[in-house]
């Protein structure tokens, strides 16, 4: 009997077995083995989560733009690592002893601290996401300034301007929404945790500017925004200009390597040619 074999019936004496337990039980044994079953399963992940729970990766994570947990990181780690280990004692039982090396080329990988690969994942990730954020950044910015000119001559809260224009800057809203949500407490520590948060020289400059209008008031805001309205527009130019040369000096590798796998392809085929004809030339 093969592996599979073995896999098959063992599920069916499981399910069996679970088939028989049920059928002799009554309907209040069978709710008790149900709440049991859940509530270990409840205790097992709330004690799995906070034994996962990490300060650290979670501000990885949040930077570098993925919608995801610390614990479920953990998970995917210790899941692609499983899924690579029964590969492994499988080709193991077949006799390639190699395969041994893929679930620990895993677990490393996945390590997101210094020197491991995933903490070189983690830093290329932030400066996508940061590129991201300092465009939504840059969109907010001209909100707010349309908004502050639009109202000029009314008293309004930057809080609510903020709020109002949180639907329109997707990328940073989870930022925005925790900035806002501490808001009431202290204004201007919300602000300075807002720019630490993003982690970008220009989110920092404008959380300094957002605290000077609140300390203020929003009667200089106007002043305020044009003020620094030359230095975001500098930023975003620089910006530009450096994504404009990553995709030349991009293309220009692409471009490199199609023309040495084109001469490599013209060479090879130079030298089957070539001995053909010299074994044409001489009688072979």
């Amino acid at each position: 009997m093969g592996y599979i074999g073995w896999v098959i019936l063992a599920l069916g004496v499981i399910s069996s077995g679970l088939v028989f337990y049920s059928a002799t039980q009554t309907d209040y044994e069978r709710f008790q083995f149900q709440a049991r079953l859940s509530g270990g399963w409840y205790t097992t992940r709330r004690r799995m989560r906070n034994r996962f729970k990490d300060d650290q990766l979670t501000v990885l994570l949040r930077r570098s733009g993925l919608q995801i947990s610390a614990p479920m990181y953990h998970y995917f780690r210790i899941a692609a690592t499983s899924v690579f280990a029964f590969i492994a004692i499988m080709g193991l039982l077949s006799g390639h002893g190699l395969t041994l090396v893929f679930p620990v080329l895993i677990w490393f990988g996945l390590e997101y601290r210094r020197p491991f690969p995933m903490h070189f994942g983690f830093q290329w990730l932030q400066k996508q996401a940061a590129a991201n954020r300092d465009r939504s950044l840059y969109l907010l910015y001209r909100l707010l300034l349309q908004e502050v000119m639009a109202f000029k001559d009314s008293r309004i809260g930057l809080n609510d301007m903020l709020r109002r224009q949180l639907h329109r800057v997707p990328t940073i809203r989870s930022f925005l929404e925790r900035c806002l949500n501490q808001w009431m407490e202290d204004p201007v520590k919300a602000l300075q945790q807002f720019g630490e948060d993003l982690g970008t020289k220009q989110a920092k400059n404008f959380a300094h500017m957002l605290t000077q209008i609140e300390e203020a008031g929003t009667d200089v805001a106007l002043d305020i925004f044009q003020n620094n309205q030359e230095s975001f527009r500098t930023d975003r130019i620089a910006a530009f200009t450096t994504y404009l040369q990553s995709r030349a000096l991009l293309g220009t590798a692409l471009t490199m390597l199609g023309v040495g796998a084109a001469i490599y392809d013209i060479t090879v085929i130079i030298q089957v040619y070539t001995a053909t004809l010299m074994k044409a030339s001489f009688g072979g």
